[in-house]
């Protein structure tokens, strides 16, 4: 069930999956919050979810094959997500292009991505603190991030998306929370 869909509008990632025995929508890599069906639409208020309310027709989606496209409406606004279906390439095969070191202006920080073992790694550093993301390949240019090292009380989840000039990598983008397009600039030694 657990059906992955992305809208490169927006940058956000929703999956839909099992949320206490009914069917849930995650937002960014969040646990699946359970929807409710009224009308013709499932729906996820934002008293269950502490964002805008969102919904999705229903209309066409019956059937055990997952839709190319599905349509969202949140907070009003509509995107439509496409259905990822290929397989997601793996750590090792995208780490010769991601290595090194990144520049986010906004937070007056650095970071760089290393590659350990099966999995890469994005290391931020700036003025007010550190953090280290898991970044698990859904496509070659997106990411699902997770914490690691030092437990939090708010765990991270969420999406970093590559911004490519053909083969080259330009930087990244991450939506988290009630983060979207923060960039992190690739940094060339030979720049």
């Amino acid at each position: 069930m657990d059906q992955p869909y992305y809208s490169p509008a927006t940058g956000v990632l929703v999956r839909f999956g099992d949320a206490e025995g009914r069917l849930g929508l995650s937002w960014l890599g969040s646990p699946p919050m359970p929807l409710r069906s009224e009308l013709g639409r499932l729906s996820l208020a934002s008293e269950d979810s502490m964002m805008a309310p969102i919904s999705i027709k229903t209309t066409g989606l019956d059937g055990d094959v997952a839709p190319a496209f599905i349509t969202l409406t949140v907070g009003g606004s509509v995107h439509r997500f496409a259905h990822m279906n290929a397989p997601a390439p793996s750590a090792a095969d995208l780490a010769p292009q991601l290595e090194g070191r990144y520049r986010v202006p906004d937070m007056d920080a650095m970071a760089c991505i290393v590659h350990t073992g099966d999995t890469l790694r994005l290391h931020v550093q700036g003025p007010y603190g550190r953090r280290t993301l898991r970044l698990q390949p859904l496509s070659t240019d997106l990411f699902m991030i997770a914490s690691d090292g030092q437990p939090s009380s708010t765990p991270t989840v969420g999406v970093i998306r590559i911004d490519r000039d053909a083969d080259r990598v330009l930087g990244l983008r991450l939506e988290e929370g009630r983060t979207r397009g923060l960039r992190f600039i690739r940094e060339y030694p030979d720049a």
